[in-house]
């Protein structure tokens, strides 16, 4: 089986995507309108970007990918390729 690594050709990216966010506590109309989304910031390699969604991963080995990150193509702010 090939090596992961030869067969994607990683890329690494930086991701500025927009996540929801949400809270438990009992606030006011008014405080819960001063709320925004997050912006994150996600670093790894690419492994597939479509329509629907981008999909990055942090570690690998010769088979496999792990700490893997799928976000909303929609949400996505900026990507940036990074060397």
């Amino acid at each position: 089986m090939k090596n992961i690594i030869t067969k994607n050709r990683l890329k690494k990216v930086q991701i500025y995507w927009r996540d929801a966010i949400s809270h438990a506590e009992w606030l006011s109309p008014d405080d819960a309108k001063k709320f925004k989304p997050a912006i994150n910031y996600t670093e790894g390699f690419l492994l597939e970007k479509n329509k629907d969604s981008t999909i990055v991963f942090m570690s690998c080995n010769d088979t496999d990918i792990g700490d893997t990150t799928v976000i909303p193509t929609e949400n996505i702010k900026s990507i940036k390729f990074v060397r």
